[in-house]
C-alpha cells in the first residue's frame, strides 16, 4: 500500500508530469483507457482505499511506458532516479499479484462499508451485513480462488511485460523461533504466493471478527427487539432503563397493542432512544472527514457559529438541493437596506421578502 501512496503522491506532485501521464493515456491503444486519473488515499478514512488501487491497474500498460519515458527524458533530470525506483517495482510480478489482491479485498469491503453507513440502517440490517462480509472473505479463501487469482495474474504479467514470478533467496530463521524443527521454505513461486493469499485473507477474517465480535450492546439491543415483537416481557427493560419510563406496564399494555393495531407514543418513545446507538449514527461520523475539508488553512479565521452552519449544510446536502437558491438570496438581500440598494431583487419574490431589513 505504501507504494501506491507513494507514487500517487510523486505522480500528482507535478501538475507538468500528471500532464505529461494524461498525453501517454490518451496515446495507448492498449490501456483501459477510461480517462482515470490516478486518485489519492482517503486522509480519513482507511478503508477507502479502492478507488487509488484500481487508478493504478487500470492505467498499468500506461503507467508503464510513462515511467520508461519519464527515466530517460532530459526535461526530468530531478526526478530521474525516482522514476526508476518506481519502474523496477511495478514491473515485478510480486506488485501486480499483490496489487490485484487488494482490489479484491477493498472493493468488498468498501461496498459493505458504504451499506454500514447508510442513513436508513438499522441493527438488523447491519448485523446481517457484517455476516454476510464474513461469508464473502471465507469463501474467497479457497483454492479455486486462488487459482483464479493466480491465472489472471499470469496472463496480466505476460501482457504487461513483467518479470516471472521466483523465489526470493533462502534465510535461515533464527532458532528461537523455530527451536529444532526445519525451516519451511515453499518449493514453487506458486506455493509461496498461496501462503500470501491466505494470510492476507485469514487477518481480513480475524480482524472483521474482533472487530464486530458480540457485545453488551448488541445483547441489549437483541432483547429490546424481542420485546417489541412480543417474545419477551417488560422485565429487561425496567432493570435496564429504570426511571426513563413511568409506568413500564402501561409500556407492555401499549407494546401489546401496538402489534394489532398501530403505533403508540411509548413504543415511539422506547424505539427512538433504540436507535440512538452508535449503528445508526454515521451522518453524524462522517461529519468529522467534511471538516478536513471546510476549515481549511485558508479558512483559518471562520467563526464557530459559521462553521456550524456550514458543517450542517454539508451533512445534510440532500436537503439543500431542494432549496430555491433566488428565495434564499432574496431573502439575504432584504435583511438589510445597503444590500437591497446595491443588488437587485429575483422574480421568485416578486420584488418582495417577508424578511424585514435592518439599518445596518
Amino acid at each position: 500500500m505504501s507504494l501506491v501512496q507513494n507514487f500517487i503522491a510523486f505522480a500528482r506532485g507535478s501538475p507538468k508530469r500528471l500532464a505529461w501521464f494524461h498525453n501517454f493515456q490518451d496515446q495507448n491503444d492498449n490501456a483501459d483507457a477510461n480517462g482515470t486519473s490516478f486518485r489519492p488515499f482517503c486522509p480519513t478514512r482507511f478503508i477507502m482505499r479502492k478507488i487509488s488501487i484500481i487508478s493504478i491497474t487500470s492505467n498499468y500498460s500506461s503507467l508503464i511506458e510513462w515511467l520508461q519515458d519519464l527515466e530517460t527524458n532530459e526535461d526530468f533530470v530531478k526526478c530521474k532516479a525516482e522514476a526508476a525506483g518506481f519502474l523496477a517495482s511495478f514491473q515485478r510480478f510480486d506488485t501486480s499479484f499483490k496489487l490485484e489482491m487488494l482490489r479484491q479485498i477493498f472493493t468488498t469491503l468498501e461496498d459493505a462499508n458504504t451499506q454500514l453507513q447508510g442513513a436508513q440502517l438499522n441493527f438488523q440490517r447491519a448485523e446481517a451485513v457484517i455476516e454476510a462480509l464474513k461469508k464473502v472473505f471465507i469463501d474467497a479463501r479457497s483454492e479455486e480462488r486462488f487459482d483464479v487469482l493466480w491465472t489472471s495474474a499470469e496472463a496480466s504479467a505476460k501482457f504487461y511485460d513483467l518479470d516471472e514470478p521466483e523465489l526470493p533467496r533462502q534465510r535461515r530463521p533464527p532458532a528461537r523461533r523455530t527451536g529444532s524443527a526445519a525451516a519451511y521454505f515453499p518449493s514453487t513461486p506458486k506455493e509461496m504466493y498461496r501462503k500470501i493469499y491466505f494470510a492476507a485473507y485469514d487477518g481480513v477474517i480475524v480482524g472483521l471478527s474482533d472487530r464486530f465480535e458480540p457485545s453488551s450492546t448488541t445483547t441489549h439491543l437483541k432483547k429490546v427487539e424481542e420485546f417489541l415483537i412480543g417474545k419477551t416481557g417488560v422485565e429487561y427493560l425496567e432493570e435496564f432503563y429504570q426511571n426513563d419510563f413511568e409506568d413500564y406496564q402501561r409500556l407492555l399494555l401499549h407494546r401489546n397493542i401496538a402489534l394489532d393495531a398501530a403505533k403508540t407514543s411509548e413504543v415511539v418513545k422506547l424505539v427512538k432512544i433504540v436507535l440512538t446507538m452508535a449503528v445508526t449514527t454515521c451522518t453524524a461520523e462522517r461529519s468529522y472527514s467534511g471538516l478536513r475539508r471546510l476549515k481549511s488553512y485558508l479558512r483559518s479565521t471562520m467563526t464557530q457559529k459559521r462553521l456550524n452552519a456550514v458543517a450542517l449544510l454539508n451533512t445534510h446536502r440532500d436537503i439543500v438541493k431542494t432549496f430555491e437558491l433566488d428565495v434564499l438570496l432574496d431573502n439575504f438581500i432584504a435583511k438589510v437596506h445597503l444590500r437591497m440598494r446595491t443588488f437587485s431583487m429575483s422574480n421568485a419574490t416578486n420584488g418582495k421578502s417577508n424578511v424585514k431589513p435592518i439599518d445596518s
